[in-house]
């Protein structure tokens, strides 16, 4: 009932209703819960039988798939009732990683936002620029990339098909890991059935004809996601337009799920082993950032006067730049007064100045007749070309451009040299990375997998010999990354347990649960694993060391 959700806080509204903080409902999977109330027009055209079969499909899931659905949407979980009607749902609240900092120019502090996927299909400096000063590297790109297949591949293979994918009801994390999340969950289709009739976001339809809301069409629209999350637009269509920085396989299968027919788009499976691949050959490195926007006042005006300028005003806006610039904006303010007052000598019939050699900077000014039109100055050198908006003269000039010869030295001031841009060195990264990882995956840990059963997949440690490699912590990291995508895998350090022999090592552990350690090496050998790859584990705080048991031992 509506009445037993709380004191009803609004958080938001769109085209199919308001969304409430519901601080009494609380779910199996999720204690912060939001209310989700359709406007009566919505309403009326709902299919109802397919609105209750939403809560029934996760509690028809097995716990852990319905955690995991849980954890990357936020599916209804519940239907609220008022007045002996429907009147809407109750699911889980966004998590906090899925919130940013956003910076706009019109605010002095950012606002928390959600971290829709339309922030970052845009220009790096922008993305900087917005959430002051990070920077998504192409590996988070593609960490993000994979993440989405993977959590396609979990829907597909539960007969959930996305449909409206779009930058705005799909949602990032990049800490303490990369994830996506998708809200808007009630427009998806379910064995078949919508709620409504399927639409599609503007920009993000797929080819005319195809039908939507299927396997394939979502899978056309993880090319187009993307192609564009690595070109940083939010229109791009061309596979061509990709760098050739990007992996040929990727460039490859992202063109080839753009342009195949539907049923011979690239399947999921294949979308997630060549992004592992990118994945483990990306850069952590990224461009410097922009600075975030400004929260002061607007920027100075140009040096140039403005048309009701006076000369004097030229030398107060030279002071005022110098204190706020540096003594960089010298040598362009003394050009700058410069030229104007050679051109204002030309105009009242001053002498021109005798020519110079090829290498002398000139001036050419192209004038309008019109007292109110800016000019262009286009300063020519041998190595450059600068043009310099001019304020609009009091008196028509000329038709014929006037040359004006400049001595080189105005052009004498040096330049400084570029300052390098610090680096992070990707070991030190990567122990943070997991640390983060760790701290996030500790409190689910020590609710749902303590004190039972489950598959150990991993433990490794800087120097660990393992498939003819020396492991440092950025392949365990990445090994962890993977398992993570491919089993929901959680992260632990062996030091905050009890039940690990030694106290320094990072071990990946699947989340499914058994009472005995047969169940869990059971699981192992029908996922394939070796012996040494997959044991069955007891985690706890309180047992002594727990021996790993091995399959056939």
């Amino acid at each position: 009932m509506r009445s037993q959700l709380g004191v009803l806080v609004r958080l938001g509204q769109g085209g199919q209703g308001v969304v409430f903080r519901a601080p009494a409902a609380q779910t199996t999977f999720s204690k912060s819960m939001v209310y989700k109330e359709y406007r009566p027009a919505v309403l009326s055209s709902l299919n109802v039988d397919a609105l209750r079969a939403l809560p029934d499909f996760l509690e028809s899931l097995p716990y852990i798939d319905g955690a995991r659905l849980i954890s990357m949407a936020s599916w209804p979980c519940a239907l609220v009732e008022d007045g002996g009607r429907i009147s809407g749902f109750i699911m889980p609240a966004i998590p906090d990683e899925f919130f940013v900092d956003f910076w706009t120019s019109s605010k002095p502090h950012p606002s928390r936002v959600s971290a829709e996927f339309q922030h970052v299909l845009n220009d790096p400096h922008v993305v900087a620029a917005r959430f002051g000063g990070v920077v998504v590297s192409d590996r988070q790109k593609f960490e993000l990339m994979s993440q989405m297949a993977s959590a396609l591949l979990f829907l597909h293979e539960r007969d959930v098909c996305v449909g409206d994918i779009s930058p705005k009801n799909l949602l990032f994390a990049l800490t303490p890991s990369s994830a996506v999340y998708f809200v808007d969950c009630d427009a998806m289709r379910v064995k078949g059935v919508s709620l409504a009739h399927q639409v599609e976001t503007p920009g993000w339809e797929v080819p005319a004809g195809e039908e939507k809301a299927t396997v394939f069409s979502d899978r056309y629209k993880l090319g187009l996601l993307a192609l564009r999350l690595i070109l940083g637009s939010q229109d791009a269509k061309d596979a061509a337009m990709l760098p050739a920085s990007v992996p040929s396989e990727l460039r490859q299968i992202i063109a080839s799920t753009l342009t195949s027919p539907p049923h011979q788009r690239p399947p999921l499976t294949l979308w997630i082993t060549v992004l592992a691949g990118a994945i483990a050959t990306a850069s952590q490195r990224t461009t410097p950032p922009a600075p975030p926007p400004s929260r002061s006042a607007p920027p100075q005006p140009p040096l140039l006067p403005s048309p009701a300028s006076s000369g004097s005003a030229v030398a107060t806006s030279i002071s005022s730049r110098k204190s706020k610039m540096g003594w960089l904006m010298i040598p362009a303010a003394l050009l700058a007064l410069f030229v104007i007052v050679k051109l204002a000598s030309t105009q009242t019939g001053g002498t021109s100045m005798d020519s110079a050699s090829s290498s002398t900077p000139s001036v050419m000014t192209s004038a309008s007749s019109s007292p109110s039109t800016w000019t262009s100055t286009t300063i020519v050198t041998s190595t450059s070309v600068t043009t310099i908006t001019q304020a609009p003269r009091l008196t028509p000039s000329p038709t014929v451009p006037t040359i004006v010869q400049l001595p080189t030295t105005v052009w004498s001031a040096p330049v400084p040299s570029m300052l390098p841009v610090p680096t992070v060195d990707p070991e030190v990264a990567a122990t943070s990375r997991m640390s983060q990882i760790v701290a996030s995956d500790r409190p689910f840990v020590m609710a749902r997998l303590a004190d039972v059963w489950i598959p150990q997949l991993s433990s490794k440690r800087p120097g660990t010999y393992d498939n003819g490699l020396v492991w440092d912590n950025v392949l365990t990291l990445q090994e962890h990354l993977d398992l993570r995508q491919r089993y929901n895998a959680r992260l632990l350090w062996s030091g905050d347990w009890s039940t690990f022999d030694e106290s320094n090592y990072w071990v990946t552990v699947a989340p499914y649960t058994f009472s005995t350690p047969d169940g869990a090496l059971q699981w192992c050998v029908n996922q394939g694993f070796d012996s040494n790859h997959c044991f069955a584990k007891l985690v706890s705080t309180t047992h002594p060391i727990a021996g790993s048991t091995k399959i056939g031992r």
